[in-house]
């Protein structure tokens, strides 16, 4: 895990080449600005915005 040292306060998450960027203290906090990777968008909220199967990885 990264800790943003600028103002923003972001985390940075990083397991393998897979990164999730994820909104520091606010009323957003915890919220994920970003996520990308080899093992794409998954799951059902995936599914919902991008289409496919929840279990299928999107491709690059």
């Amino acid at each position: 895990m990264y800790h943003s040292t600028g103002t923003a306060g972001t985390f940075t998450f990083r397991q393998g080449d897979d990164i999730v960027v994820i909104d520091g203290p606010g009323t957003t906090q915890g919220q994920a600005i970003t996520a990308y990777g080899p093992s794409g968008i998954k799951g059902e909220s995936g599914a919902t915005a991008l289409g496919g199967k929840p279990r299928i990885p999107t491709p690059r």
